[in-house]
């Protein structure tokens, strides 16, 4: 790094991995001893979940879905220690509904824990089509 840089974007990282960075300064004189010590974990957003839905009522479905098999910090990395919730977006369309909906308009959005695993979702209007996405979040972000 230049004297003036101010940061540093080390790459690639592998997922998952713990890396462990020292700030050293250095002049004529020689370096110095080191100082802001920090470890951190590679992690990105996590892959999207597998989702199904139920239809247990004439106006009432029960959404179901499963842990991403990537959480974010690479494969079969437990997604209790990984994810942090997620997010259940449900759109409603008029019938008949497009192939696929743009979720550009939400009829319901909720948040989830991160052992949440279904959700029912009741009084759905007769006519409509409703189509029903959940994504997984941690803390690089929401995939």
């Amino acid at each position: 790094s230049t004297p003036t840089a101010l940061s540093r974007i080390v790459t690639p990282l592998a997922k998952g991995s713990r890396y462990y960075y020292r700030l050293y300064t250095e002049n004529i004189a020689g370096r110095s001893t080191g100082f802001a010590t920090s470890d951190e974990e590679s992690i990105s957003v996590p892959n999207p979940p597998t989702i199904s839905a139920d239809i247990t009522s004439e106006l009432e479905i029960t959404l179901t879905w499963a842990a991403p098999t990537d959480t974010g910090l690479g494969e079969g990395v437990a997604p209790q220690r990984a994810l942090t919730g997620y997010v259940l977006e449900v759109t409603q369309e008029d019938t008949p509904a497009p192939a696929s909906p743009t979720f550009s308009v939400l009829y319901a959005n909720f948040s989830e824990a991160p052992g949440a695993t279904t959700r029912v979702l009741a009084g759905l209007v007769k006519g409509k089509t409703y189509f029903a996405r959940v994504r997984a979040s941690n803390d690089a972000g929401t995939g």
